[in-house]
């Protein structure tokens, strides 16, 4: 031990001069943090300065929303608007539209019970008409198939025919005799001879002689032919029957075709009306419209 050096007790003790110079480094330091803190905000003023700018943002964002939202819904308000006369005018006329629409379906309603009357009466005349034409040819009689001669003589040739079926017929008896003209032109056959009697009685009794002869004719060469009227050549039956109006000979046409088509034996004209008979044992059947003629079975 160094005599010149003082005594040190032992509750004494010496601090190292670093460490005093550490202390003065450590205290400078905060003060620096001190003074550098004093120029920031403290946390609360930081959150409420964030909170007022993000409410201005917010602000600023909801007002220019608002705005769009007042844009818009006024432009939707004014379509809206745009809309509502539209289906108002529209609806006038929808409403205008049903009123003539409902006119309409009366005035076609009424114009078609108009059309079933007047259809109606026109078949009640066609029919009444169809009637008078053929009674107006009740006297009369349509001989079909004599063969046509220049300067022939009718009146000779019905003569000769009644005498060939043995019926009497005086020549006061016969007011008419004279060809008719031909429906179809191009039908080869000769143009039908019409003959008015006096009355129906005697075209009627003309009839049933000529009906007669056919009948006991044993083969249809000895019916009725051109041979019995001293006309030379080959043989052609000559048919007598009835003088139909043009609506009865379509019709007796109509049925002769149906007839043949369901097989029935017998279609005959008496009276200017048109039966059909199956067979000899049934009965028969009065024709008088193409609507009987379509019931047939």
């Amino acid at each position: 031990m160094n005599p010149l050096l003082p005594k040190q007790t032992k509750t004494s003790k010496i601090t190292p001069a670093r460490n005093n110079s550490g202390d003065r480094d450590s205290f400078n330091v905060t003060l620096r943090k001190k003074e550098n803190m004093s120029h920031l905000k403290p946390t609360d003023d930081l959150r409420q300065s964030i909170r007022e700018e993000m409410s201005a943002l917010f602000d600023d964002f909801k007002c220019s929303i608002i705005r769009e939202f007042d844009i818009k819904t006024s432009e939707i308000l004014n379509r809206l608007i745009k809309v509502d006369e539209t289906i108002y005018n529209l609806e006038s006329k929808y409403e205008k539209l049903k009123v003539d629409f409902e006119d309409s379906v009366k005035t076609v309603n009424q114009l078609k019970t108009e059309n079933q009357d007047l259809k109606s009466t026109v078949m009640s005349l066609t029919d009444r008409v169809s009637q008078l034409e053929q009674h107006s040819r009740a006297a009369n009689v349509e001989i079909q198939c004599i063969p046509e001669f220049n300067r022939e003589n009718l009146i000779t040739t019905v003569k000769q025919i009644a005498s060939t079926i043995k019926y009497n017929l005086c020549e006061n008896d016969i007011h008419l005799c004279t060809r008719i003209s031909k429906i179809n032109k191009e039908n080869k056959r000769p143009r039908s001879v019409v003959v008015k009697f006096s009355c129906p009685r005697v075209r009627d009794g003309f009839l049933a002689a000529a009906v007669i002869f056919n009948k006991k004719a044993t083969t249809n060469e000895d019916k009725l032919n051109t041979s019995h009227l001293g006309i030379g050549g080959e043989r052609r039956p000559v048919y007598i029957g009835e003088h139909l109006s043009p609506a009865m000979k379509s019709l007796h046409a109509a049925a002769r075709a149906r007839a043949k088509e369901l097989h029935y034996r017998f279609v005959w004209v008496k009276s200017g009306k048109i039966f059909l008979r199956k067979t000899e044992t049934s009965e028969y059947i009065l024709i008088n419209s193409a609507t009987s003629l379509a019931e047939l079975k």
